[in-house]
């Protein structure tokens, strides 16, 4: 048995089962718990309220605080740490995340890297390919029996087309902003505040930023 086969055999079967209701709907008995149910609803309601107010409110702070985060940076030349900003009877945190590495590269993101800072976007940006099997290939007749003896000799046996051999591999490449370059982009920026401003806005999600009370 060749090892797709073993691990074909191996691989857990799904069970079968009757499939539930579309909708079911039962009242409890107990007063008190479909008094829980009505205050729940009550709850997720009111906290819809809740976040859409904090939306708002956190879309008028949270522009003045970043601007004063990007200068307060830019002047000391290292990237201010435990922010937080006093309003007229609370203080709340201002929090910024490094999330490089995490999400792809667009080529008008990158564009616009390049139109702000040149070159030196080469730096920013980490490259990965990873490299996964054509599933439509992998399972044509006799190919996963071949592939147990040897790929090479897949063209040799006329079990593939050399087309299809050179397209057996898929490679997804993945473009991110290395991870770490939060703390890089004054020096990258040259300490210029506009750059900086308008380089943390271009990163978008790669940069987060979010206020906490």
């Amino acid at each position: 048995m060749n090892l797709f086969a073993k691990a074909k055999e191996q691989a857990p079967q799904a069970s079968s089962s009757a499939k539930p209701n579309k909708s079911t709907i039962f009242v409890p008995s107990d007063p008190e718990v479909r008094k829980a149910i009505d205050d729940f609803a009550a709850a997720v309601d009111a906290m819809k309220v809740a976040e859409a107010k904090k939306a708002t409110h956190s879309g008028i702070a949270m522009p003045a605080i970043f601007d004063e985060f990007i200068q307060r940076w830019a002047k000391d030349g290292v990237m201010p740490e435990n922010v937080k900003a006093k309003g007229n009877a609370v203080t709340i945190a201002f929090i910024v995340q490094d999330r490089g590495g995490l999400y792809n590269v667009g080529p008008e993101q990158e564009a616009l890297l390049r139109k702000i800072l040149g070159n030196a976007v080469d730096d920013m940006i980490s490259e990965t390919t990873t490299y996964t099997i054509n599933q439509d290939i992998l399972n044509k007749p006799g190919v996963v029996e071949a592939l147990s003896e040897a790929i090479t000799t897949l063209v040799t046996k006329n079990i593939l087309t050399q087309a299809e051999c050179d397209s057996l591999l898929k490679a997804d490449t993945k473009r991110t902003i290395k991870k770490g370059m939060l703390p890089r982009i004054h020096t990258i920026c040259g300490g210029v505040v506009e750059t900086m401003r308008q380089v943390s806005d271009v990163l978008g999600t790669t940069i987060t930023r979010y206020l906490k009370a």
